[in-house]
């Protein structure tokens, strides 16, 4: 079998499976660890524990398969999106580690609006959290995104459950998604939206209208310059300085398998005039 990975210094520590990120600021990033016991592990890059790797929660509170992970506003809070088991999960960092299920039934898959564990999610694979500490849900398998209040109420917020497409309105019961994999959230509210099987990144505006950002729906890959351009299987998403978007995909798609793609990171900024 496959060692546990082991906690110490950069020189010692030993990581299976680095995968979702969470900064908490001052110098400190928690990550996903998969493989070999899913856990949430502590990296310090400054100060006295610089490049110290420890544990913070993990298998032995009932995480597993962690596939996206944020901090509220105060870098106190994480929630973490635990897709197997069809929850999220709130962990409470400081003074002392506490996990609880925030929203959604453990190993109960389904779609239903509700408060806590009486909310119903099916594979959630990504969250992200907006300035008052709303947590947006990427609802994979039901094909919507849900926001759950500090209060722990999720409500849909924007496609139809069980549809999946690509349909941008100005109603967001009107929209279409497939699939969303990961989001973001900007300075005013805006949610952004990465698509893999649609090929796109969407935006569902404060207001809740959903439009396309960047792509098409299609197997055209990397186009750069004008909006909406084009990305082969956008997998993840960040805001960074301002409104400015970092897409992670595949790039561009081998014109000999149309289906294989190359790992690319594109930077897409806002026009001027907003977005679409």
């Amino acid at each position: 079998g496959i060692a546990d990975p082991v906690d110490g210094t950069l020189a010692t520590a030993t990581i299976r499976s680095a995968g979702a990120l969470a900064p908490a600021g001052a110098g400190v990033v928690y990550f996903a660890d998969n493989i070999s016991g899913p856990r949430i592990r502590r990296l310090t890059t400054t100060g006295a524990q610089a490049g110290v790797v420890t544990l913070a929660a993990g298998a032995a509170q009932g995480i597993n398969s962690i596939n996206g992970m944020a901090f509220d506003s105060a870098r106190n809070v994480l929630y973490v999106a635990n897709s197997l088991r069809h929850v999220i999960w709130r962990v409470t960092l400081s003074p002392t580690v506490a996990v609880s299920v925030f929203a959604g039934g453990l190993d109960l898959p389904g779609s239903a609006d509700g408060t806590g564990t009486a909310a119903r999610f099916m594979y959630p694979s990504d969250v992200a959290v907006d300035a008052a500490g709303n947590v947006f849900v990427a609802d994979t398998g039901n094909h919507v995104v849900r926001r759950i209040t500090t209060a722990g109420v999720v409500t849909l917020h924007a496609g139809f459950v069980g549809e999946a497409g690509l349909t941008d309105a100005p109603l967001p019961g009107n929209a279409r998604f497939n699939a969303p994999a990961a989001l973001a959230v900007d300075a005013e509210g805006s949610v952004y939206v990465a698509e893999p099987d649609n090929h796109a990144v969407r935006r569902i505006s404060p207001t809740r209208a959903v439009s396309t950002v960047v792509g098409n729906g299609s197997f055209t890959g990397l186009q750069l310059g004008a909006l909406p351009g084009s990305v082969f299987r956008p997998t993840d998403i960040a805001v960074v300085t301002g409104q400015t978007l970092v897409i992670l995909g595949f790039g561009a798609v081998d014109p000999a398998n149309p289906t294989r793609g190359f790992g690319g990171m594109v930077f897409v900024a806002r026009p001027a005039t907003r977005w679409p």
